[in-house]
């Protein structure tokens, strides 16, 4: 299963990318998970898009996906 990814990586105040709307953590280990929970991961994210749709996001409070929150968020 391929990755939901966008290119439009940018995180909003609780680490959700308002490209794909997958959660930091999931995307730090997406490689990691099993088909399973990116199956789930992926279910969460289009519950979370349609939650709060990008036009919604506050585009001035964004921040771009840099290795600093990939450490932060990658499991050991």
């Amino acid at each position: 299963m391929g990755t939901p990814c966008r290119s439009t990586c940018k995180l909003n105040s609780t680490a959700v990318c308002v490209g794909c709307f997958r959660h930091m953590a999931e995307i730090a280990n997406w490689n990691r998970l099993s088909l399973k929970r990116r199956h789930v991961a992926r279910i969460m994210a289009q519950k979370r898009r349609l939650a709060r749709p990008y036009a919604q996001q506050p585009l001035d409070q964004l921040e771009p996906i840099t290795s600093h929150w990939y450490r932060q968020f990658k499991r050991s």
